[in-house]
């Protein structure tokens, strides 16, 4: 009787062991799923702020060149004799306006 005893703990020991080995992987394997959901994070938050800056890039570029092209086409109006300050409803304010538009 006495070594089924002696069994039956060692039984339960080994399986305590077991327990608390599976548990520390559990434990480990959260971490890691946490550090990687962290750095997953990070580098979203990365990924905004670059695009943003593109953003911004792409945009002042755009205006630039609106303005050249603005600045062409009145060089054009005014060199073909169009008066550029004329009325809202005139050509010239038409042609301008379709350029800023299109800008």
């Amino acid at each position: 009787m006495c070594i089924t005893v002696a069994l039956a703990i060692a039984s339960t020991a080994v399986s305590v062991v077991g327990a608390v080995q599976q548990a520390n992987a559990q434990k480990a394997q959260a971490e890691y799923s946490a550090a990687v959901a962290r750095n997953n994070s990070i580098i979203s938050a990365q990924n905004e702020a670059d695009i943003i800056q593109r953003g911004k890039v792409a945009l002042d570029m755009q205006q630039r060149r609106l303005g050249q092209t603005i600045g062409a086409a009145r060089a054009g109006i005014a060199g073909s004799g169009l008066l550029l300050d004329d009325t809202s409803g005139s050509t010239a304010a038409g042609l301008l306006d379709d350029v800023t538009v299109a800008g």
